[in-house]
């Protein structure tokens, strides 16, 4: 076993220095060889399809790559992350990517925060998809919370930013945002709640203000 592993592991080492020489380099026709040397998935290890398609889309586009692509994200779905970095803004492989892994957070978010560029109501929706497939994801809680603020539904954007504040709050925002809301609402000693939740220095001093306020003389 481990004498097949080994020189294929070398053999994926070493094509993997290549690409990086060619592609520092940038030089076209190398770019182009190896793009068809290591096309066909059907006998090759998922990493050097992959950098196929890295080699592809360096040399002719991301536009001009789906195929390849599409056939190294079907391969090894593990390199999301990279073909979303080929190809940030391209709604129609986005697309494909959900149809063939409609249940994975990664591959909708990407499509959502697409999709946010010009459909805002799409996108809400798909980070409610986001939510109820993978609840801890404190990310597509905030950008949820966010699409529903600029809706106008502050009750239901209050309780994305407060899902959002108790899984990581990145960004810093969703705790911040919570409080924001409450405030608005009047609900002054829940807001300084979520307020001293947040990282942001804004947020806790503005709690700090809210607290001076409510325990001043003559306030309830």
């Amino acid at each position: 076993m481990i004498s097949g592993v080994l020189p294929q592991a070398v053999r994926v080492n070493r094509a993997g220095m290549e690409v990086l020489h060619t592609l520092v380099q940038k030089d076209p026709q190398a770019l182009k060889h190896f793009s068809v040397q290591w096309a066909d998935s059907s006998s090759q290890d998922c990493r050097l399809l992959w950098l196929s398609a890295v080699s592809t889309v360096s040399s002719q586009g991301a536009l001009l790559s789906h195929e390849v692509l599409l056939r190294a994200i079907r391969c090894q779905p593990g390199y999301l992350e990279v073909l979303r970095g080929l190809a940030p803004y391209d709604v129609s492989l986005a697309e494909e990517v959900v149809r063939l892994y409609p249940r994975n957070p990664s591959a909708l978010m990407w499509l959502a925060e697409v999709k946010e560029r010009f459909d805002r109501v799409q996108a809400t929706e798909l980070y409610e998809i986001v939510t109820r497939v993978d609840p801890k994801n404190g990310l597509a809680w905030c950008r949820l919370g966010a699409q529903r603020q600029n809706q106008g539904d502050l009750d239901r954007a209050l309780t994305a930013f407060q899902e959002c504040c108790v899984h990581g709050d990145p960004g810093s925002n969703g705790c911040w945002r919570a409080g924001g809301i409450l405030e608005q609402q009047g609900h002054l000693e829940e807001a300084i709640f979520w307020y001293n939740q947040s990282r942001f220095s804004s947020a806790l001093k503005r709690a700090q203000d809210l607290q001076q306020r409510i325990s001043a003389p003559g306030q309830d």
